[in-house]
């Protein structure tokens, strides 16, 4: 099917416009397996629109051209401006490939507000007095995050892609069209919106890589600040170990089972046996050495290759084991 895409004014209406039906795959990050995770659901869509802070014209040019078949996807890794999360954006450029899709960016593009990532907080780690000046300016840089980098990115990515959709509707008459969406699972908030100001020839729908896509305590951090709910010590404790962890573990292809197994060792630690970890870090110690000895002592075994991760049993397996 022939799209007329872009971001330029449409043609006088004098058909009826196009259907659109916008699908968002939600998904981690992580490896070339949450990329790649696409392909199922590309054959059904005209236009494909993968998550790219940061993007140049330059950037989008080089994917159409994969999806064309006209460059490789382990030379177009090469050419972009931005690769964002290599792996992750190899498996896209993987799945893509030769599908003849086209290929749209909604996101922030470079040099526009939102459109580079600061997380301060690592920087400010090792001048902090105690745990307590730790987690509160974790939490101020988390609230911080996700203002700039979810709501407002967010409202910024909602007006372009309404843009591009009259343009779709516009100068396309008469046809369904499909526009496939991937982005990061902490998005959520941004398909409620969507759906809430859908026009009459819009429709908007979501999928996840599993029906119980986890949380991780980032996520749950991120959901209570945007519905105004409490974020106790307690969670701030977890978010800051969570950090942690990710850090040293290796990360597998299953990124459901990663985000689910690390929240599984995060929560059973308290805030006293976080807060001594923290203090022991601060005495010189090594976060990987005390991390990992306390987690044996609870009865985890921690994944020291990717390959480690076949034999570490998810969450519901060990309650299966256990009942």
């Amino acid at each position: 099917m022939s799209v007329e895409t872009g971001f330029h004014p449409p043609q006088e209406v004098k058909e009826t416009p196009a259907k659109i039906d916008v699908e968002i795959f939600f998904s981690a990050h992580a490896n070339e397996a949450d990329g790649k995770a696409i392909q199922k659901y590309l054959s059904g869509c005209d236009v494909f629109i993968p998550e790219q802070i940061g993007w140049s014209e330059a950037d989008r040019d080089v994917f159409n051209k994969v999806a064309q078949g006209e460059i490789a996807p382990v030379d177009a890794l090469k050419l972009l401006e931005n690769t964002g999360y290599s792996d992750f954006t190899k498996g896209q450029l993987e799945a893509l490939y030769q599908t003849k899709k086209t290929v749209e960016f909604v996101d922030t593009p470079k040099g526009q507000p939102y459109s580079s990532v600061i997380d301060f907080y690592d920087n400010l780690e090792p001048f902090f007095e105690n745990f307590d000046d730790a987690i509160n300016t974790l939490k101020e840089s988390q609230q911080r995050f996700i203002t700039n980098y979810g709501t407002n990115r967010e409202k910024l990515m909602q007006d372009r892609l309404g843009e591009l959709m009259q343009n779709l509707a516009a100068n396309n008459p008469g046809k369904n069209l499909k526009i496939l969406m991937q982005l990061g699972y902490n998005h959520r908030p941004f398909y409620k919106d969507l759906k809430a100001s859908a026009g009459e020839n819009f429709e908007f729908s979501a999928k996840y890589p599993v029906s119980d896509f986890p949380y991780a305590y980032s996520d749950e951090f991120g959901a209570r600040y945007l519905n105004n709910k409490e974020i106790d010590k307690d969670l701030l404790a977890k978010c800051w170990l969570e950090r942690k962890i990710e850090k040293i573990l290796p990360i597998p292809d299953d990124s459901v089972k990663y985000i689910k197994y690390i929240r599984q060792i995060t929560g059973a630690f308290t805030v006293v046996e976080i807060s001594d970890i923290y203090d022991k870090i601060k005495g010189g110690q090594a976060f990987e050495q005390i991390f990992i000895s306390m987690s044996e002592q609870k009865g985890f075994s921690l994944p020291t290759i990717k390959e480690d991760w076949d034999k570490i049993k998810t969450p519901v397996e060990r309650d299966q084991t256990v009942h």
